[in-house]
């Protein structure tokens, strides 16, 4: 094996940016935008909910915002460069970031010269002091600004366009990029609303005072209306009635709730005699209801399952198959005599009366030619529909409870692969409670080796690194790997349409355990290839049968992985 690239960050993606693109998405139907804040500070999400919002109400205001601004902001709280994302249309290969994984800041300046600790810096953006920095160049220097020298003086704030001097105790070269990594003055704004007596729900309320009736107070969230009344009647002062100004301060006064006043309105005849504790009482009653009403919801109610009838399973005898990718693993398989064999669809297969075989589709289809007449291997809901013939589910319709694989019983599906999260204790068990529920075995499939798909993408590493374009067809060409930390090997195979699959360094080997497998009444044990070449395949074949004919074998834990079935 040959290293290509020494990059660190080959899956790290840039950040989906779609503020621009609010429009399109709310008038093609999308009813919710959520914002993933993992791993990222308060600030990030306060400043992410601050500007989608201020995007989605000037569409429905029909209100014209200045994007640039808030994506400005937006960067200078994170940014690791953006992307519009698959949902409209990007190109895979720009979705990801190689170069860091982390905060890159807003360029800000190029260093002019570096002397004595101190680095002479044309600004392109302004500079406070507090501010966080990071100069790029053929090293890699960050910071907080202590101080900002401007000509002989010291200052705690630079324009764009100046020339200042910082203090920077490592060597940095002439020509580096200086970035803000932190905006000082923006993270203070935005610190207001970690406050936890920040107020954040608007009510309008008002209050009517007469005498001779019942003070009453209402208020309103914008959504829910609350109506409190005093319990007596209001008097008429003697001397020094209540005033509008004495009533507006005593119901102003929401402490550290969440609530603040938007609109106080006051109606009265100024002849009234109310003792201040009674305001304040009525105002702790009404902020009470609407906090109880607010936070009320609807109980949801489990209700029965609908009958779902009989199973359409049907009684199948065991046997071991095996799904193949290339053409010298399906003449291995053939040597072996393996008579069900599963092939990837983009394989010139000539039909054989002596064996069973079966195309997998793709897992992502865009222009699904299928031969609905057929039986196929199908890994996406979609293909559900529209055939006519049997079909068997693949690991991705990720069945882990008997409801689903009784469910897609009825969608003509012949035979369902387990899950390969499913556990040894819950495999145990499966087909018996199935049984039990539906009156008869379901027909069940385990791959017992194969490498496990962690990942999916339309993002290809190896086109990155060689900077092809789609449909390179590199990938055909030779086996491409990424390797982790530890030096083990994520092998890359194209799923077509120049999707990648990524898969598991080490192989599942499920061979210690056929006989619990099939004592848990799963008919159909599989062999899945990928990466094996033709003596691979037939050894594989060859010891699986030794153990099933009831010999022994003991697995190389270091080659090997039980997956989650021993967890």
């Amino acid at each position: 094996n040959q290293a290509i690239s020494d990059q660190a960050y080959l899956l790290s993606t840039k950040d989906l940016m779609t503020i621009e693109y609010i429009d399109q998405l709310i008038e093609a139907g999308v009813d919710s935008l959520k914002i993933e804040g993992r791993m990222r500070k308060p600030e990030y999400v306060i400043q992410s909910v601050l500007s989608y919002r201020k995007s989605i109400n000037a569409y429905y205001e029909q209100l014209k915002i200045n994007f640039i601004d808030e994506v400005n902001l937006l960067k200078r709280v994170f940014n690791r460069e953006y992307t519009k994302g698959y949902v409209m249309g990007e190109e895979p290969n720009q979705i990801n970031n190689d170069f860091r994984p982390n905060h890159l800041g807003v360029p800000i300046g190029t260093v002019l010269n570096y002397q004595n600790n101190k680095a002479t810096i044309q600004l392109s953006d302004s500079l406070d002091v507090n501010d966080g920095f990071r100069i790029i160049g053929e090293s890699d220097f960050g910071n907080q600004v202590s101080r900002i020298i401007l000509g002989n003086k010291i200052v705690k704030h630079a324009d764009a366009h100046e020339i200042i001097q910082l203090d920077i105790p490592e060597f940095v070269s002439k020509g580096s990029l200086v970035v803000k990594t932190l905006d000082y003055e923006l993270e203070n704004k935005l610190a207001v609303f970690l406050n936890e007596n920040f107020k954040v729900v608007g009510l309008s309320c008002e209050v009517y005072a007469f005498i001779n009736q019942q003070i009453k107070l209402v208020v309103s969230d914008g959504i829910h209306q609350i109506t409190v009344l005093s319990d007596d009647m209001i008097e008429k002062a003697n001397q020094s009635p209540v005033t509008e100004s004495q009533i507006i301060e005593q119901i102003s006064k929401l402490g550290q709730t969440p609530f603040y006043f938007e609109s106080l309105k006051v109606k009265t005849d100024d002849e009234c005699f109310i003792p201040l504790r009674l305001l304040n009482e009525l105002r702790r009653q009404v902020i009470e209801e609407i906090s109880l009403i607010r936070i009320q919801r609807n109980t949801l109610h489990i209700v029965e399952s609908p009958d779902l009838g009989e199973s359409n399973f049907k009684p199948q005898d065991f046997e071991l198959v095996a799904h193949v990718l290339t053409e010298e693993q399906l003449s291995a398989v053939k040597e072996k005599k393996i008579k069900t064999i599963y092939y990837r669809d983009t394989l010139d297969v000539e039909e054989d009366r002596d064996l069973n075989l079966i195309p997998t589709l793709k897992r992502i289809q865009f222009h699904p030619k299928v031969n609905t007449n057929k039986l196929s291997v199908i890994d996406e809901i979609g293909s559900l529909y529209g055939h006519n013939n049997e079909m068997i589910s693949n690991t991705f319709l990720n069945v882990t409870n008997i409801y689903s694989a009784h469910v897609l019983s009825k969608f003509n599906v012949s035979r369902v692969t387990l899950s390969p999260e499913l556990s040894q204790e819950r495999l145990r068990v499966f087909a018996e409670n199935y049984k039990q529920k539906f009156m008869r075995y379901p027909n069940l499939e385990l791959i017992v080796y194969g490498r496990i798909d962690l990942m999916i993408s339309k993002y290809c590493p190896i086109a990155k690194t060689y900077k092809t374009k789609l449909n390179c067809h590199l990938c055909e060409l030779d086996q491409y790997y990424l390797q982790d930390r530890l030096g083990s090997k994520l092998p890359l195979i194209n799923d077509g349409n120049c999707n990648i699959r990524i898969l598991d360094a080490k192989p599942l080997n499920l061979i210690e355990y056929l006989k619990d497998i099939e004592d848990a009444k799963i008919h159909t044990i599989r062999l899945d290839f990928t990466t094996e070449r033709y003596h691979d395949v037939t050894q594989l074949i060859k010891t699986y049968q030794q153990v099933l004919n009831g010999g022994k074998m003991l697995l190389n834990s270091k080659a090997f992985t039980t997956g989650r079935y021993l967890r």
